[in-house]
C-alpha cells in the first residue's frame, strides 16, 4: 500500500494516509477485544486508541 500512497502523495502525506489506515483497521479489535493492550488499563479501551495511533 504504502509504495502507491508514495506515489500519489509523496512520502510524508503517504505514510500518514497509510497510518490513519492501519489504525482504523485495528480499531474493532482494540475496542472489543483489547487487541495489543489488554482491558485492564487506565482508560481503556478508547485510550488504546490514542496510544496505537501515536507509536505508528
Amino acid at each position: 500500500m504504502y509504495p502507491e500512497l508514495k506515489d500519489a502523495y509523496g512520502r510524508t502525506k503517504g505514510l500518514l494516509i497509510g497510518g490513519v489506515i492501519h489504525g482504523a483497521w485495528h480499531f474493532p479489535a482494540i475496542i472489543l477485544f483489547g487487541f495489543e493492550y489488554g482491558k485492564n488499563y487506565i482508560g481503556a479501551p478508547l485510550l488504546g486508541l490514542v496510544v496505537f495511533c501515536y507509536i505508528w
